[in-house]
């Protein structure tokens, strides 16, 4: 259609790419921020080189954000010692904070 010519034309070029679902976006929303994807999954403690106790924390969090408090009483750690592991993972991108000193992997 003549009408569509342009939008096509970006898709061709690979400027622009094919929406259909929800999740192509969501993959290129994760392509853009690093974030993992459908077609990138989370990368595994041993892909990281994590140390044995940001491993020990590394298992504990999951996807669903859990608040800090939470996470110091499931690993018997004080709230100083989880906050230097979660900050460890951070900076080796695998774990993320959120609003509320609330923790998820990524």
């Amino acid at each position: 259609m003549p009408s569509s010519e342009g939008t096509n034309r970006l898709i061709q070029n690979g400027t622009a790419k094919l929406v259909m679902t929800p999740a192509d976006v969501l993959d290129e929303i994760g392509a853009q921020t690093g974030l993992p994807s459908a077609a990138h999954p989370a990368p595994t403690p041993r892909q990281l080189s994590l140390l044995p106790e940001e491993e020990r924390m590394f298992e504990t969090l999951t996807d669903t954000p859990q608040h800090i408090d939470r996470i110091a009483g499931l690993l018997s750690l004080t709230t100083s010692q989880t906050l230097c592991l979660l900050l460890a993972l951070e900076l080796k991108e695998a774990v993320r904070q959120l609003p509320g000193k609330r923790f998820q992997r990524t």
